[in-house]
């Protein structure tokens, strides 16, 4: 089982922070950039995944998750290696939720078989 990761992550970008929130609606926005968790490990690799990733984590919303200002990439000023921590953050925590939605799965189909089978 992997374990669960901090709920916040700051990003240095140039001279400024970035306090970044792993909010269930950002979890569940970023999870549908992946089709299944095998394609995790895109994640470092995959150059149109990371440029996804960026926008979505560090562009402006407004209360309902809805982007009201996309975040300039070419003005994007970080160290690569903090740059792949916070990619590490985020397919940590995709991961984390993949992992335990599959193993509470599991869970539940086998209560429910056994509900079926003493029933029948």
């Amino acid at each position: 089982m992997t374990d669960k990761l901090a709920p916040r992550f700051t990003l240095v970008l140039g001279e400024t922070e970035k306090e970044l929130y792993m909010s269930f609606g950002l979890l569940n926005t970023l999870s549908n950039l992946f089709e299944s968790p095998d394609q995790l490990s895109e994640t470092f690799t995959n150059a149109t995944l990371r440029l996804d990733i960026l926008l979505l984590c560090l562009s402006k919303r407004d209360i309902y998750g809805k982007i009201t200002e996309e975040f300039a990439l070419n003005e994007l000023e970080v160290d690569t290696d903090h740059l792949l921590d916070f990619f590490d953050w985020v397919e940590g925590h995709i991961s984390y939720f993949f992992i335990q939605a599959w193993e509470r799965s599991i869970r539940s189909t086998k209560k429910r078989t056994e509900a079926i089978r003493k029933a029948t």
